[in-house]
């Protein structure tokens, strides 16, 4: 058996299933079955940054539609939905970057910049309609 099943039939077992993100995990995919992701650890060494701009990419360019949220983080960005405003406390901004990270498997820090809070607020809104959405048209 490949490594590669292997680890597909393990990731099965543990009840998890890993979606690419985005541009970065398409990447990776690429350069891991092409041999090319093992040559560069083996001329750059094992730390060549790919997982920053893995992590960078799938920012920049997510894959919306393969978001899969729980019925426990529909109820989470209700509450939070009720709690916008336009003028959130630190409180909330808090909360929303815990459960933004949550979502978007991302380690962002909190911010108090406000345009940067409404980028990160109309992001969370793309991916929730995106699952709604899904979820309407498999119904």
């Amino acid at each position: 058996m490949s490594r590669s099943k292997k680890s597909t039939s393990k990731a099965k077992k543990m009840g998890r299933t890993r979606k690419s993100r985005g541009l970065g995990d398409d990447i990776e995919t690429v350069l891991k079955k092409t041999g090319m992701q093992k040559l560069a650890h083996a001329v750059i060494g094992e730390d060549c940054g790919c997982e920053e701009r893995k992590s960078i990419l799938n920012r920049w360019f997510p894959h919306i539609k393969n978001y899969e949220i729980t019925e426990d983080q529909k109820k989470t960005y209700e509450l939070l939905k009720s709690g916008w405003s336009g003028t959130v406390t630190s409180t909330w901004r808090k909360d929303f970057y815990a459960f933004f990270n949550e979502v978007t498997m991302q380690n962002k820090r909190v911010s108090s910049c406000s345009s940067c809070v409404k980028r990160d607020w109309n992001f969370l809104n793309a991916i929730m309609s995106a699952c709604e959405h899904s979820n309407n048209q498999s119904s």
